[in-house]
C-alpha cells in the first residue's frame, strides 16, 4: 500500500487504518504500508503502477495525475465547490462515475475521494476581497491555479510551497495560495497579514486498487473492504476539516496556537460576491480548459462530469 496523505492526516488516519487492515478483514494477503517517498514510485506514476499490478493498493493525488489520466482532475477543479459539505457531495458523485470508467479503461478500482485540505489566499499586503487580487503577484504551485489567478487579473508566479514564505517576506510575491496546515508549518502567518478563507480547491486524493486483485476477493471480503474504505474516507473528511479550521484559528490575531508561535492574520469575510466570482472562474477558466484537455485524450470525458456535477456547478 502506497500512502500519500499529508502530515497529520497520514499519522491520524491513513497509517493506523492500513496497519492491521488485512487482519481485521481477514484478507488473503498481507498489507505493507509504504510512504510514497519510500517506495521508488513517483506520484505521477501511481495509477500506472496500480493498473500494472506493481502495487495492489495506493493513495493517489489527483493534481499529480493530469498527464496520465486527465479525468481525475475533474475531482478538484478550481472553484468547483467552496464549502466542505458541497465538496464532499460533488467528489463522491463524480468519483462514482470515475470508478466505472477506470475499471473499464485502466483495470483500476477507485474507492472514493478525500481532501488534504482547502487551499486559501494568504496576502502580505492589505486586501479587501477576492477581486482585489487584480495586479497582485500571487505565488501558486499548479498551472490550473495560475490560469484562474490570471483570469482574476492577478500576476501568477509558479513556485514550490516551501519557497513561498521567503517570497512573501521579501516582497517577491504579494499573496500565496495554500492549505492552512502546511501554511502554518511553513510559517506563512509570520509574514502574511491577511487571509481570505475561500477555498480555491481542496487538494483531493483518492484510493485505488488493482482491479484483478479486487475481483479475486470473495464477495463478502469485497463488501467488507469497500465498507472499510468508506469509513476511512468519512473520517478523513471530518479530520481534515477539524485540522484546517483549527489551523486557520491558530493563524489569526489572538488565536490559539502552539506555545511560542504568535501569528496576527486578519481574516477577511467571504462575501457572496467572492463566491460568485470563483464560480465564474470555474465556468470560464478551470472547467473550460480541463474539458478541452480531457476530451482530447478521452472523448466524452467532460460529458460524464457534466452528467454528475453539471447542475450543481451551473454548467449544463
Amino acid at each position: 500500500m502506497l500512502g500519500q496523505a499529508a502530515g497529520p492526516v497520514r499519522s491520524h488516519a491513513e497509517e493506523p487504518f492500513f496497519r492491521d487492515l488485512a487482519v481485521r478483514l481477514d484478507l488473503p494477503f498481507a498489507i505493507e504500508y509504504l510512504r510514497l517517498e519510500e517506495s521508488g514510485v513517483s506520484a505521477e506514476e501511481t495509477l500506472r503502477a496500480v493498473a500494472a499490478g506493481r502495487v495492489q493498493l495506493a493513495a493517489v493525488q489527483v493534481a499529480a495525475l493530469g498527464a496520465d489520466y486527465p479525468g481525475l482532475l475533474g475531482l478538484d477543479l478550481v472553484g468547483l465547490a467552496t464549502g466542505w459539505r458541497e465538496t464532499a457531495r460533488a467528489t463522491a458523485a463524480y468519483a462514482h462515475e470515475l470508478d466505472k470508467r477506470l475499471q473499464a479503461e485502466r483495470g483500476v478500482k477507485l474507492f472514493g475521494a478525500w481532501p488534504n485540505g482547502p487551499e486559501l489566499l494568504y496576502c502580505a499586503v492589505p486586501l479587501a476581497d477576492l477581486a482585489d487580487v487584480r495586479q497582485r503577484r500571487v505565488a501558486v504551485d499548479q498551472d490550473n491555479l495560475s490560469h484562474v489567478v490570471a483570469w482574476l487579473g492577478g500576476r501568477p508566479y509558479s513556485m514550490p510551497a516551501t519557497a513561498m514564505r521567503a517570497a512573501l517576506a521579501e516582497g517577491a510575491a504579494d499573496c500565496a495560495i495554500g492549505d492552512p496546515v502546511k501554511a502554518n508549518a511553513l510559517g506563512w502567518p509570520e509574514v502574511a497579514s491577511h487571509l481570505l478563507p475561500l477555498p480555491f480547491r481542496f487538494g483531493i486524493g483518492a484510493y485505488a486498487m488493482n482491479l484483478p486483485a479486487w475481483l479475486a476477493l470473495p464477495e463478502p471480503q469485497r463488501q467488507r473492504l469497500g465498507a472499510a474504505f468508506q469509513v476511512l474516507i468519512s473520517d478523513l473528511w471530518s479530520y481534515s476539516r477539524r485540522i484546517a479550521e483549527s489551523s486557520i484559528a491558530c493563524g489569526l490575531a489572538g488565536g490559539p496556537c502552539a506555545p511560542g508561535r504568535y501569528f496576527s492574520l486578519i481574516e477577511l469575510p467571504v462575501t457572496p460576491a467572492d463566491t460568485d466570482l470563483l464560480h465564474r472562474a470555474l465556468r470560464d477558466v478551470s472547467f473550460a480548459r480541463w474539458a478541452a484537455s480531457c476530451d482530447g485524450s478521452d472523448p466524452g470525458c467532460s460529458a460524464v462530469w457534466k452528467a454528475a456535477l453539471g447542475r450543481m456547478a451551473g454548467i449544463e
